[in-house]
């Protein structure tokens, strides 16, 4: 956007130095193209105009060389010499004219008194220009005078010169007032007209990527509705985009997006409408891709160019896109019905694994109603406390115990069933609601960590999920410090388990820190996965790795060995930097066989345990801790 500050200044210091060379180079084409001294002899007034010829082209140039505040500053006095030195010469050159012709004042007078005055204007501004313009006119009606012979001098103007000069003068000063004037006036009508216009741009213009806003995409395209012409809308929402902006910094963000906005321009048609709705969030409007296929087709050059390194402050950032799509005239005719098609379809290709498109369909508005309702339902279940906690047992390979549970969340309708994680638990951190139910699961966890050690378990722990929404409130470590408290449990009863996303945001890592202080153990989970390295390892604020499903899985896939090294890579690090480790999804006896050989030191799994509730747990504990070592009890199903 145009600084207009910058912008300002910069012509303020261009309008005096072009008037200052201006000036200055008056007085060299002047001086030596005339007989200087023999004119002004003639005229009587050698006594004034002979220090000017010496010393006004070292004062001039002096004036150009200093710097922009000593411009200002010696402009005051060194421009009244050049003004009084160019006034004398003028008047010798009437003198000598041996005419009284008016018309050689007007030609000779006119054009040097205006550009004084103008000078005096533009090089101090508005106010003081005017006094000077005001000490300009004093002087040259004073030499007027002089050379009038009005005060006992020899010059030899006639007395209709001296009259033409006085009247000349006049014309010029009162000129000079009335340009102040105008300018006064145009300079606030001008502003007004500059401030409204800037208000407007402001209304309809992402300050960030000088893309279109939403309210000048919603106009667009009603105006393109309008005039019923078939086309398509994109609703691109950024995937990994959270990630980089937190962890990195917004500021790293701000600069993503701004390529991004460049990147989507360049990659369709000048014609098309691009506009970001906030956020990371953008729509296009297609003209010319009125079909689905022709839609896919763009979406999918989107998509590729949006997979290559974004390069800011020389690093490489990758991210995806996810694009919903809708068709006029067939899907909506109305703006906001196509908009909110496209969000929905953009939803779907999230849902769906990322960095995809979809196309608007009957199935996706059943699905949007569907997960409308259960937003509402959430509402609901939170007030009535329709939630509850599923608890799955973590198995430590050493000591060949039961050692904790991770808290999971479970959602039960009113008629039994149970609702999919998947299906929730992302709409809970959409609308914001995983602040307060992340705070009711905290609660539960902590009660039930004490009702276990009531019993008899002291070294049972449960590890908690938290999000990232979660670690950006400023009250959370506070929050899980009360609750330690109310229940009067040691900090290690608990432990937390975050994304990659979350542990490397410097809010996050401040928080964890704090906890980690008190006590309490920090869990990376699905590490690999995400944006993070094992580079990140010996900085970050966390004490055990989580081994991701997915690499587990592919531990004995002899097409999979690069993710087989890659585990035992990870394993071997985080012994050496004297983490822990607790491989995820352990489903098959040869997999724990594998975990135990490379080293890891807990699993958790359906080979183990599926997630309990409360009481099932319960007496799970109490069955295997009156056995020294529980692989008697589960010597069938844990080698």
């Amino acid at each position: 956007m145009l600084d207009l500050d910058r912008t300002s200044r910069h012509l303020e210091v261009f309008k005096r130095r072009i008037f200052s060379v201006v000036y200055f180079f008056a007085i060299l084409t002047l001086i030596p193209s005339f007989n200087f001294r023999n004119n002004t002899l003639a005229s009587g007034i050698d006594h004034i105009a002979t220090p000017f010829v010496l010393g006004a082209e070292l004062l001039l140039l002096l004036l150009l060389l200093i710097s922009n505040r000593g411009l200002k500053l010696a402009g005051h006095m060194l421009f009244i010499i050049p003004s009084v030195f160019l006034t004398l010469k003028l008047y010798t050159l009437l003198s000598s004219s041996q005419t009284t012709d008016i018309s050689v004042g007007i030609f000779l007078i006119i054009p040097w008194a205006i550009f004084t005055h103008l000078y005096s204007y533009l090089v101090y501004g508005s106010r003081f220009g005017l006094f000077m313009s005001a000490l300009f006119f004093c002087i040259q009606m004073a030499v007027t005078l002089y050379a009038g012979g009005f005060w006992g001098s020899d010059a030899n103007l006639s007395g209709n010169q001296t009259t033409a000069l006085f009247s000349l003068h006049l014309t010029s000063f009162i000129a000079t007032m009335l340009f102040y004037l105008y300018s006064k006036v145009l300079e606030r009508h001008s502003e007004a007209f500059y401030s409204a216009r800037t208000v407007a741009r402001l209304a309809t213009v992402d300050s960030l990527t000088q893309l279109p806003n939403r309210m000048a995409f919603q106009e667009y395209l009603s105006q393109a509705l309008a005039q019923d012409k078939a086309l398509a809308v994109l609703f691109i929402d950024l995937d990994g985009f959270k990630s980089v902006n937190d962890s990195l910094s917004h500021e790293v963000g701000d600069k993503l997006l701004q390529q991004v906005a460049e990147r989507l321009k360049a990659t369709v048609y000048a014609t098309d409408y691009v506009a970001r709705l906030g956020g990371d969030e953008f729509t296009i409007v297609l003209l010319d891709a009125s079909t689905a296929e022709k839609a896919r087709h763009v979406s999918q050059k989107l998509i590729a160019a949006l997979n290559e390194a974004f390069v800011i402050d020389n690093q490489s950032l990758y991210i995806g896109a996810s694009i919903g799509i809708s068709l006029a005239p067939e899907q909506a005719r109305e703006a906001s019905s196509l908009l909110t098609k496209a969000d929905s379809a953009m939803y779907r290709a999230k849902r769906g694994g990322k960095n995809r498109c979809e196309v608007y369909s009957d199935d996706i508005a059943k699905q949007t109603l569907w997960h409308s309702e259960l937003e509402q339902q959430l509402y609901k279940a939170l007030k009535d406390e329709a939630f509850c906690l599923h608890y799955q047992p973590i198995y430590d390979l050493k000591t060949r115990r039961i050692c904790g549970f991770e808290a999971l969340l479970r959602w039960q309708n009113p008629d039994g069933k149970f609702v999919p994680p998947q299906d929730f638990i992302p709409l809970l951190e959409k609308n914001g609601m995983i602040i307060p139910v992340g705070k009711w699961i905290t609660q539960e966890a902590c009660k039930q960590v004490k009702a276990w050690q009531t019993t008899g378990h002291s070294d049972i722990y449960i590890a908690i999920n938290v999000s990232a929404i979660q670690m950006l409130q400023p009250d959370f470590a506070l929050m899980i410090q009360d609750n330690l408290a109310k229940n009067n449990l040691a900090p290690e009863a608990i432990e937390l388990e975050v994304t990659e996303s979350v542990v490397i945001n410097p809010c996050a890592i401040e928080q964890l820190a704090f906890l980690r202080n008190i006590g309490m153990k920090v869990a990376v989970d699905d590490f690999g996965t995400g944006y993070s390295s094992l580079a990140y390892l010996q900085r970050l604020p966390i004490d055990i790795i989580k081994i991701d499903k997915r690499f587990v899985d592919e531990l004995l896939n002899s097409d999979s060995i690069e993710t087989a090294n890659l585990t035992k890579i990870i394993v071997s690090l985080a012994d050496t930097l004297s983490k822990g480790t607790v491989a995820e999804g352990v489903e098959t006896k040869e997999q724990l066989s594998l975990l135990r050989q490379l080293g890891c030191h807990k699993v958790q799994g359906y080979l183990i345990s599926k997630p309990l509730t409360a009481n099932q747990a319960c007496r799970v504990l109490d069955k295997l801790y009156q056995k020294t070592d529980i692989s008697n009890q589960l010597r069938e199903e844990v080698p």
